[in-house]
């Protein structure tokens, strides 16, 4: 116990001694206004993608930050739209792809080379009709370049080279019903941990 504490307290050192440092150069903070500010301000998710962009997710849609403007996604092309207009859940895969996930149970593939988005239509979207879709929560990719899901109604596993979606039976979680996935992240050496609510 002394031990950890011991821990607990140099790292809480390093952290201040950091943010110390970096409040001397300069603001900590930089607000993003005007031609800068997304459209949006209810932002749900982020991601700097390997091309140093910074991807948006909001309520009012999809949004790309260059450094120095904003701009709003909708679509790649014509005929290229993307899915939803409520982001919740970003994930840049290991081909450079960017995967955006809707409050609304959307799920789109943007693959940014080909200017091209493929859809994956949720498996529950069939079965549950008219009702309310599961949201995208979280997204990760796993070994294989398979893609899970968490949804509001359970996980699922996309494969993108076949282009199928499955969920995954909540059985293997030993419940009875199947669970909301709050996040979740895939470990070094391929393992998924899962945060359920």
């Amino acid at each position: 116990m002394r031990t950890r504490m011991s821990f607990i307290s140099h790292m809480l050192v390093v952290l201040i001694s950091t943010a110390l440092a970096t409040s001397a150069q300069g603001s900590l903070f930089h607000a993003l206004e005007g031609e800068q500010a997304p459209t949006q301000n209810s932002v749900y998710c982020m991601l700097q993608a390997d091309d140093g962009l910074l991807w948006l997710g909001t309520l009012g849609g999809l949004h790309v930050y260059d450094g120095l403007t904003t701009r709003r996604i909708s679509q790649l092309a014509p005929g290229q739209d993307i899915e939803s207009d409520r982001i919740s859940a970003l994930l840049q895969d290991s081909n450079g792809n960017i995967w955006v996930g809707g409050t609304r149970g959307g799920l789109d593939c943007l693959n940014l080379d080909q200017a091209s988005i493929t859809h994956f239509t949720n498996p529950l979207r069939l079965e549950y009709g008219d009702s309310p879709h599961p949201a995208v929560n979280c997204l990760t990719e796993g070994p294989y370049g398979l893609i899970w899901v968490g949804t509001s109604k359970g996980l699922y596993r996309i494969d993108p080279e076949e282009q199928t979606a499955a969920m995954v039976s909540g059985s293997l979680f030993s419940l009875n019903q199947t669970p909301a996935i709050r996040s979740m992240e895939t470990l070094s050496d391929g393992s998924l941990v899962v945060s359920l609510n």
